[in-house]
């Protein structure tokens, strides 16, 4: 390969010893955020956070594009855990939010987003009723 012709110079991505990667940019590739989380009011929800990386990586949580730092204490009602991973016990509309990770090292970055979605329990109830009552309704009128 000469460096001098034009499309055959190629950066290389990984560091490979002895056949391993010893050394890459985070990605979610595998264990990305899902796009829509859902919770309810009073309920709890742990935001995962879990890049590929090597080594590992510092990560950073925005809410809404925002920098989001909540407390390391894991008895406050927002928290960080030691994982990275956030959790939220006592879901409050307050929480409805998009959450993004941000994952970097020294060979890059990447992120994962999901949009949290806190409903109440009335209208997570009332919407399984509505399903419920109309596939009665039909099947009744249809299977008779």
């Amino acid at each position: 390969m000469d460096p001098t012709v034009p499309g055959q110079l190629h950066r290389c991505k990984y560091l490979v010893l002895f056949n391993r990667v010893t050394a890459f940019a985070p990605t979610f590739r595998k264990y990305a955020l899902q796009p829509n989380l859902y919770g309810i009011i009073g309920g709890n929800i742990t935001l995962l956070c879990q890049p590929e990386a090597a080594p590992q990586a510092d990560k950073e949580w925005l809410k809404n594009g925002a920098p989001f730092t909540p407390s390391e204490d894991p008895q406050d009602r927002v928290s960080l855990l030691t994982n990275g991973n956030i959790h939220i016990r006592g879901l409050e509309t307050s929480d409805q939010a998009e959450y993004e990770c941000i994952a970097t090292n020294e060979h890059g970055s990447d992120s994962t987003r999901g949009m949290l979605t806190v409903l109440r329990m009335f209208s997570f109830c009332f919407h399984y009723f509505c399903i419920f009552f109309l596939t009665f309704v039909l099947c009744s009128k249809y299977f008779k």
